[in-house]
């Protein structure tokens, strides 16, 4: 059975077959995404089920051609254990959908919580192994990257993403990192264990270029001091 949408919702229980759709867990520029079960499961709360279906629409910015390029680079990279395994596809007239084992939180989520340094090591580690698969995720920020329950780092999102032409590695990851690094400094995170470590890995590594550098540490010192006086005040 196909789904069919209508004021963004899915009109029917079926997405695919022998899948069922539940609640929409959010949207984004690239499509929706709803928890999802396996009918075989038969798990009565749908919104606890293991797995996800993502919805694209297709228009004059997504299209069969860029939808089938996400579905595929997203499929090579999950066979190295970097993003979510791909369990079903289906195109129909008016968009794509596809469903995938769903992850635990997102980055963001984890920061919240956490100035985890170790992350920054797992974090780098992902990007640059995707960039030796000759992969440029182009969207790469704190809620494009998730983390299954074992902490292990898994990345979601491919709608941006491309192959990446020879010579060209350095320069995709240096952007790639450049976008993680500006969207947690804009985001209000408490992080300066995980940005410092996050820095250095970066200029340790052949692929460094130089963006921002001062004007980066001065905020990730900026960051520490406000940390202190937090930590302070609630003695």
């Amino acid at each position: 059975m196909s789904a069919r949408i209508e004021n963004d919702r899915f009109e029917t229980v079926g997405c695919l077959q022998d899948y069922r759709i539940g609640e929409k867990l959010g949207s984004g520029s690239h499509g929706s995404i709803y928890h999802t079960c396996c009918d075989e499961n038969e798990i009565e709360d749908i919104n606890n089920c293991e797995y996800v279906t993502k919805e694209v629409k297709f228009n004059r910015y997504n299209n069969i051609r860029s939808f089938r390029q996400e579905v595929l680079l997203q499929k090579k990279a999950a066979r190295h254990h970097l993003a979510p395994e791909i369990v079903k596809t289906e195109i129909k007239g008016t968009g794509g959908i596809f469903v995938m084992k769903k992850v635990y939180q997102t980055l963001y989520d984890h920061l919240l919580q956490n100035d985890d340094e170790d992350m920054a090591d797992k974090i780098y580690s992902a990007l640059t192994s995707l960039i030796n698969l000759k992969i440029h995720h182009n969207d790469f920020h704190i809620r494009n990257i998730m983390m299954d329950k074992h902490y292990n780092v898994l990345l979601i999102d491919f709608g941006k993403s491309t192959t990446i032409e020879e010579g060209k590695s350095n320069e995709c990851l240096n952007k790639d990192f450049d976008k993680l690094i500006d969207t947690v400094m804009s985001e209000e995170l408490s992080v300066p264990k995980f940005l410092k470590r996050l820095i250095e890995l970066h200029r340790s590594s052949f692929a460094f270029k130089p963006k921002n550098t001062k004007s980066r540490n001065k905020s990730v010192k900026r960051k520490s001091k406000n940390t202190k006086r937090k930590s302070k005040s609630t003695i």
